[in-house]
């Protein structure tokens, strides 16, 4: 309520600016145009988001887990292992808000390092877990590379299909 009372005020602060400018063809007031429209795409969307929080409480009144995580701390250091977030609510986005709950607990506890526990090593574009690292970067801090990892199967042929033949399966199924 209070951010969509915030964004009427600024399309009403707007709108007087508009009706101050003489010149509809001036650049002053192509962009109040511009701003203007961008705030009502906020506003419907902050309508929208409202209606659908209230609709959720509803269903759920007792409240509902939208996230979690999970970390452990060894040597004053805390790694930040996995998280996971409910579809309802995501776009608020409760990852970000874990995350600094636990650089919170860390800087509070004194701890050396918060490690978020790998990215891929690809940052390119096309790289599907780009949004991973972009996530975790967001946060600040370097990226270290250690010595990577490797597998020692010890089963040969469960590691083969797991491997090898699981992959053309899961291509298969998505084709469907």
């Amino acid at each position: 309520k209070d951010e969509y009372k915030k964004l009427v005020d600024e399309q009403v602060k707007l709108k007087d600016k508009l009706t101050c400018i003489n010149d509809v063809s001036s650049k002053k007031y192509r962009k109040l145009i511009n701003k203007l429209d961008e705030l009502e795409v906020r506003i419907v969307k902050n309508r929208k988001l409202y209606k659908e929080i209230i609709s959720n409480m509803q269903l759920y009144p007792d409240g509902i887990k939208i996230a979690g995580s999970f970390y452990v701390v060894h040597n004053n250091k805390m790694h930040y292992l996995y998280a996971g977030t409910s579809n309802i609510f995501r776009e608020y986005m409760p990852s970000y808000f874990l995350v600094n709950h636990m650089l919170e607990i860390a800087v509070n506890k004194g701890y050396d390092y918060f490690d978020t526990f790998g990215i891929s090593g690809d940052i390119s574009p096309d790289n599907p877990d780009l949004g991973l690292y972009t996530f975790k970067k967001g946060f600040g801090g370097d990226v270290i590379e250690y010595i990577g990892e490797f597998d020692l199967p010890i089963k040969k042929g469960q590691y083969f299909i797991f491997t090898k033949v699981y992959p053309i399966i899961k291509k298969l199924r998505k084709r469907r």
